[in-house]
């Protein structure tokens, strides 16, 4: 049996962890895939830090490319997928329904597809928000967390009187 050989640099990460601090994030996309525990959705946001939130230049891979920017959003997490659009300064949007308890739903502006295939086409797709990192470690390596969303929403407080952006989404309640 031939020897399978991997390259040690290749195996060794690479994965470059952002200081502490206000970063403008792009989202490029979703990667839904169900929850471990079945009972809802992870949205995966694929999101890349295009700079420090006052403009000036973040680092990069060492290829040049942007540092990629990695947050769950779980489809039970109203508070979070509230905070995520609000970033990207846009609302939330009515769907002219209402939950079991009379409560409008409200929903992710644009469309998810049809059937199993959650593919995501919408107004979200290029834009850019401001989010707090914070590192962490997480299974012995350190990564960055998003603590919070930074609502790019025109007079939020105003439109939104009821709305409570989150301070800490590294906790487990909001």
């Amino acid at each position: 049996m031939p020897k399978l050989n991997f390259s040690k640099s290749k195996i060794e990460s690479t994965y470059k962890v952002l200081d502490e601090g206000l970063y403008k994030l792009r989202l490029l996309g979703f990667n839904p895939k169900p929850s471990k525990a079945g009972d809802s959705t992870n949205l995966n946001p694929i999101m890349e830090a295009v700079s420090m939130a006052d403009g000036s230049p973040c680092p990069t891979k060492d290829d040049g490319k942007n540092i990629p920017v990695f947050y769950n959003l779980n489809t039970k997490a109203d508070w979070a997928a509230n905070d995520f659009v609000h970033c990207f300064g846009l609302p939330m949007e009515e769907t002219g329904e209402k939950d079991e308890h009379g409560d409008p739903l409200m929903t992710i502006p644009g469309n998810w597809g049809t059937g199993d295939k959650w593919e995501y086409k919408g107004p979200l797709i290029g834009r850019t928000g401001i989010v707090y990192l914070i590192k962490d470690t997480y299974n012995g390596k350190e990564q960055n967390k998003i603590k919070y969303f930074v609502c790019a929403v025109d007079q939020c407080e105003q439109r939104f009187p009821k709305v409570r952006h989150s301070t800490d989404l590294t906790k487990t309640s909001s």
